[in-house]
Order: C-alpha cells, then structure tokens, then sequence
C-alpha cells in the first residue's frame, strides 16, 4: 500500500477549496430544480430509486 502524502493532501485540500470557491464566486452554482425527466438505455426507461438531486 502506497504510503500515507501529507503533502499532496494538502496540496489537494487547496486546490479543491480554490476551486469549489471559485464556482460560488463566479455565481456558477446557484439552485437545483427537481424535473421529471426519463432516463432511458438503449430505449428501455430505467426506473431511478431516488432523485438525482
């Protein structure tokens, strides 16, 4: 097993909290709206047990 990288962990924390910062500063991520959309494979509906959201 790979050993334990303190320091890309917390190169990984940064750059995630950079990014996820950065997407609600820009406005990108808002609100969630709730449809009823059908999923289908290959023309068959797949039933989805729980909302996407």
């Amino acid at each position: 097993m790979k050993k334990f990288d303190v320091k890309s962990f917390a190169a990984g924390v940064v750059f995630g909290t950079v990014g996820i910062s950065t997407a609600f500063a820009a406005g990108g991520i808002q609100s969630a709206i709730v449809s009823d959309v059908k999923v289908t494979l290959n023309g068959a509906a797949l039933p989805l047990a729980k909302p996407l959201i």
